[in-house]
């Protein structure tokens, strides 16, 4: 299938070659998260089949699948930017932080804290282009802020996002984190930082649902 021609978003390339790159070198890769967006659909592109020639070039096919997953700016509103929130912290929690802050290198006779600071990172970083194929890319600090309407909720979650940027800026720095001691730190503050988050953003969720959807008509079944 020939790939259909692509919006301004092409994370979903870099993503594609990066996979290419790693099949090229016999290494194992992840599903691709990005999605190309298009005005005829979104589509999620697989690597389906390596041909190798008799002089030992490699071709990759390549399906462009048409996903149903809409971007967000088809989400209506404020209540859909929240929703969404809401669920990249619920992958967070059982992607990351449920998934690695226990684990111990030597697991298998190569995984090492270098291994697991790499896993833990990509683990982060299909949810963010996930994210930001489906049109989150543009969810900055002040505009998640904006959601909440007391000023007290509104200075908990710019300390909330400020510390977990802080957080992830620590992971992700080079040289990485060397000690476990130190990745579980890390882990363990976003744990705390993803907890408060999904309270926060839950609560707000419940009083905009409350507010907005409260006075729908009410049918007998």
């Amino acid at each position: 299938m020939q790939a259909p021609y692509a919006k301004p978003d092409r994370r979903w390339l870099d993503e594609l070659q990066n996979v290419v790159h790693l099949a090229a070198n016999n290494k194992a890769f992840k599903r691709m998260q990005a999605v190309c967006h298009t005005d005829h659909g979104a589509f999620q592109p697989e690597l389906a089949k390596l041909d190798v020639d008799a002089e030992g070039n490699l071709r990759f096919h390549v399906h462009m699948v048409e996903t149903v997953v809409a971007p967000l700016f088809e989400v209506p509103g404020d209540i859909g930017l929240l929703a969404t929130m809401l669920r990249l912290g619920l992958r967070f929690r059982y992607e990351v932080i449920d998934k690695y802050r226990q684990v111990r290198p030597g697991r298998t006779p190569l995984c090492t804290v270098a291994d697991l600071v790499a896993e833990v990172r990509a683990a982060i970083e299909v949810i963010e282009n996930d994210a930001q194929s489906r049109g989150a890319e543009n969810l900055d600090e002040a505009t998640v802020v904006d959601l909440f309407t007391s000023a007290q909720d509104q200075d908990d979650m710019a300390t909330v996002l400020d510390r977990w940027n802080r957080a992830r800026e620590r992971l992700f720095a080079d040289p990485p984190p060397a000690e476990l001691s130190r990745l579980r730190a890390i882990l363990e503050e976003m744990r705390e930082l993803n907890y408060r988050f999904m309270c926060l953003g839950s609560r707000r969720f419940h009083e905009m649902v409350c507010t907005r959807w409260g006075d729908a008509p009410h049918r007998e079944g």
